[in-house]
């Protein structure tokens, strides 16, 4: 049986699917394959890949930590002399959180092109969204409104930190 041209502008090889999706693609495009027919060998060619992409990132993801934590972003509404004033009851309030085992991480922005002078980021342990959102209401600057807040659920996947003992002398590093 012969085929016709545009049976055979249609044909694409095993080789094809070997070069890559986006020279794959090319070659369907470059073969001349219009209209549905064209359309749905990108279609299908490009599901079948994102649903191989998706499968590695959901291996990859397995495997993470996968913890559920809540940034807390502040933003000065006060000058720094204003906000001075309650900085040791801010401190304490952040040390108790620490203690207690809700502070994940804290500290201010450092000040740069972008960066408002009083502003921060808290990272905090919570059981809910509500929960986050009345201990970050519970800061001495958030409650005195003398910064403003807003916050963010986080997960946390990835990365490290490196804690060095000494046992001679007590000393120890954190990186």
């Amino acid at each position: 049986m012969r085929s016709t041209s545009r049976e055979q502008a249609a044909l694409v090889s095993v080789e094809d699917l070997k070069v890559g999706t986006d020279a794959f693609i090319t070659s369907i495009r470059t073969k001349r394959v219009h209209g549905s027919a064209g359309f749905f060998a990108e279609y299908c060619l490009r599901g079948e890949i994102m649903s191989e992409l998706q499968d590695k990132a959901n291996e990859l993801n397995a495997r993470m930590l996968q913890k559920r934590l809540y940034v807390v972003l502040t933003t000065a509404l006060k000058p720094m002399s204003e906000l001075a004033t309650i900085l040791p009851e801010h401190l304490e309030y952040m040390i108790d959180l620490e203690k207690r085992g809700i502070l994940f991480a804290s500290g201010p922005f450092l000040a740069g092109e972008h960066v408002e002078p009083g502003s921060g980021m808290t990272i905090i342990r919570a059981s809910s969204l509500e929960d986050a959102k009345a201990t970050a209401q519970r800061d001495p600057f958030n409650a005195s409104g003398m910064r403003a807040f807003e916050i963010r659920e986080w997960q946390l996947n990835e990365g490290s930190y490196t804690l060095t003992i000494h046992y001679s002398d007590g000393s120890y590093s954190i990186e």
